[in-house]
């Protein structure tokens, strides 16, 4: 059997990947918008420090609920990574591809300021957008090195990255979308790169990132076809949902 016969024949569309991550991030971000908040307003009610004093039953409920939310949100990342690398190799107009995912950037900023922190701008932290985008960028270098001398290709991306850190999007998620690009048929340096970047967002963030990697094995699964739904609907759940969580906090 031919590698394109046993690829078609996988179950899971990009869109079926897509509905998977959509959900995975819903729920993290309920987590973040919602259970977190109501842990602390108990820990306050029941009079306690955190981290100091025994929580109470109720509290520690929340607590475990909290964390169960975060971990099933770590599969969302890694999957719309793919899945902007995926975007790489097909799109026939990359440039139009970035400008797509700028734009849902700054749709997403308030929305995402507003949920996460009750502020209309943030500097401290920005929305998965961003960091998509830096990553698609790094492609996109990477995809016209032969238009640019080398010098210039290795410049322009390690600028990108530097720039990329001070905005505080995720280096190691950026990392990790270029890598799944380049190695995207070299599975013998993809799984090394992938556990990298993987530690490498762990140590720049919390261990809870370490459970991003129960979502590659869907990537087996993945059929190469881009299945039933409209693209700009993924697009547009992300601020639109941020949007209806702040309103329910």
């Amino acid at each position: 059997m031919k590698r394109s016969d046993t690829v078609m024949n996988k179950p899971f569309s990009s869109n079926f990947l897509k509905i998977i991550a959509i959900i995975s991030m819903t729920i993290d971000h309920i987590g973040v918008t919602l259970i977190y908040p109501a842990f602390i307003d108990e820990c306050m009610v029941s009079g306690i420090d955190l981290p100091g004093d025994m929580m109470p039953f109720e509290a520690k409920k929340l607590y475990y609920l909290y964390i169960a939310t975060r971990l099933i949100g770590r599969i969302a990342f890694p999957i719309f990574a793919f899945m902007i690398a995926e975007g790489a190799f097909k799109t026939s107009d990359i440039k139009k591809y970035l400008s797509r995912l700028l734009l849902f950037a700054f749709l997403s900023e308030i929305p995402y300021d507003l949920a996460t922190n009750g502020r209309i701008f943030d500097i401290g932290s920005q929305n998965i957008f961003w960091t998509l985008s830096a990553g698609l960028a790094v492609i996109m270098f990477i995809k016209n090195r032969t238009e640019m001398n080398r010098s210039r290709t290795v410049f322009l991306t390690v600028v990108l990255c530097t720039v990329s850190v001070f905005l505080s999007f995720s280096i190691g998620g950026i990392l990790l979308i270029v890598s799944m690009y380049i190695f995207r048929y070299d599975r013998k340096r993809l799984v090394p790169s992938v556990l990298i970047t993987t530690l490498l967002m762990t140590l720049t963030s919390s261990y809870l990132q370490l459970f991003s990697l129960a979502a590659y094995p869907l990537f087996c699964l993945y059929n190469g076809k881009r299945g039933k739904g409209n693209k700009f609907l993924f697009y547009a759940y992300y601020p639109i949902h941020l949007l209806i969580l702040y309103f329910i906090a």
